[in-house]
């Protein structure tokens, strides 16, 4: 197989196209020749994690394409299905091994570079907002990097329960992009003041939850003076580069909740953590459109892992085995 390849702790730059042996699905797992992968930023942490030079890591935890091999044990899919899954490591590849637990059949509709960062994006949201924050119909919502692959799933998660959504953004395109999604208001948290625009938009309580895949100073701004009583702040990622340290003051002033997840660990203890069949049914009644807005080539990988550290993607960032 073609994989790409970092060798020790290293950056994109240092990823490259290697041939390697096939892998063989072991007990209870498929073989999937993959079709694409997602980029996401947690890969970039995964090349960055010190490890001894000459050990080799392929980056890349979620993928979609077709079953090509079942291993012993495995009774729910059969050679050729077109499936999505996730895998933790080796997803920049076109081929690669997954858990049957964790592998998923695609709606008839769904293709194969949307359902390759179906995984990860719509099962953070929704393990997020239903499972670890008790979400309820007609609470504030509000997300930052709306624009983003997790934040417009998120927008639409939140919808899809009965949230009012407030999507915070970057660029008017990006605003755009948040109430083509479904959010009921917006802030270009750029050229907007945060803190009066939420209390505007909130006869001056604040929001119930707060989505964040980004982690910035602007988080220790809004706890302080932009949340309701018992708010519940959802920290799923550092986008913005570093984890912003939170005053125990304000959580007990504020009477605040803060929850931290990893989507992938939580489905290492329940697999069906996530909703995904859930979220597979919402997508077949067209209420989830996953947004895919650049395809690079496997060889590519690098590049495009640099495109999304910039935060200037809109959605996902797939690769193409193609």
């Amino acid at each position: 197989m073609k994989a790409m390849v970092c060798e020790g702790q290293g950056t994109p730059e240092t990823l490259k196209l290697t041939d390697l042996p096939d892998p063989v699905p072991g007990h209870d797992e498929v073989a999937i020749d993959v079709k694409a992968a997602a980029v996401n930023f947690g890969d970039t942490l995964m090349l960055g994690r010190p490890r001894p030079a000459d050990e080799k890591v392929i980056p890349g935890y979620e993928c979609a394409g077709i079953v090509s091999k079942i291993g012993a044990g495995v009774t729910d899919f059969a050679v050729g299905d077109r499936v999505m899954a996730f895998i933790w490591t080796g997803g920049y590849a076109d081929k690669a091994v997954a858990k049957a637990v964790f592998t998923h059949r695609l709606p008839p509709d769904m293709d194969f570079a949307p359902a390759a960062g179906f995984i990860a994006t719509y099962g953070t949201a929704y393990h997020a907002l239903k499972d670890r924050a008790n979400i309820q119909p007609g609470e504030t919502l509000l997300v930052l990097g709306a624009a983003g692959g997790a934040g417009l799933a998120a927008v639409e998660v939140g919808r899809a329960l009965g949230a009012r959504v407030i999507a915070a953004a970057s660029t008017p395109e990006k605003i755009a992009l948040c109430k083509s999604y479904g959010a009921d208001e917006t802030i270009n948290y750029l050229t907007q003041d945060m803190v009066s625009v939420i209390a505007e938009l909130t006869d001056n309580r604040g929001v119930d939850i707060i989505y964040d895949p980004v982690n910035g100073l602007l988080v220790e701004q809004l706890l302080e003076r932009s949340t309701a009583p018992e708010c519940r702040l959802l920290v799923i990622g550092m986008a913005g580069g570093a984890f912003v340290p939170i005053p125990t003051s304000t959580l007990l002033y504020r009477q605040l909740t803060v929850i931290g997840l990893i989507y992938g660990e939580a489905m290492r203890r329940n697999p069906t953590a996530g909703g995904i069949k859930a979220l597979l049914t919402w997508h077949t009644q067209k209420r989830l459109r996953p947004l895919v807005s650049e395809i690079y080539p496997l060889a590519q990988a690098g590049k495009a892992m640099q495109q999304l550290k910039s935060r200037a993607a809109k959605g996902k960032i797939i690769l193409s085995m193609a």
